[in-house]
């Protein structure tokens, strides 16, 4: 359970979320490149200033998270679902969004 966990600035290289609890979790300023959030449920979190280079989010569900100053253009977001706040800041943002689901 990482519900308001602050991981920030960490190098986690290798970790894993697999059934994780992600609620108002802070990764600010993480290096998450090549990390898996495969069928998670992120509510509230925080990925600003993170390194997100072959981040997986497949099959995800994103509802209020933040990506303020991260380059989610590298990431993966196939077949994840979100809400519009966060898809808008996606998109602007760059990143690739196929088989979206707007909740």
């Amino acid at each position: 359970n990482l519900t308001n966990t602050k991981l920030k600035n960490a190098g986690i290289k290798g970790a894993t979320f697999k059934n994780a609890t992600l609620k108002g979790t802070n990764f600010n300023g993480s290096d998450l490149n090549g990390i898996s959030f495969d069928n998670q449920k992120l509510d509230g979190v925080v990925f600003d200033n993170s390194s997100l280079k072959k981040t997986s989010f497949r099959k995800a569900t994103l509802r209020e998270v933040s990506f303020h100053h991260a380059d989610p253009k590298h990431a993966i977001f196939d077949g994840t679902s979100m809400d519009k706040l966060t898809y808008a800041i996606l998109k602007g943002a760059g990143a690739t969004l196929h088989n979206i689901k707007i909740l």
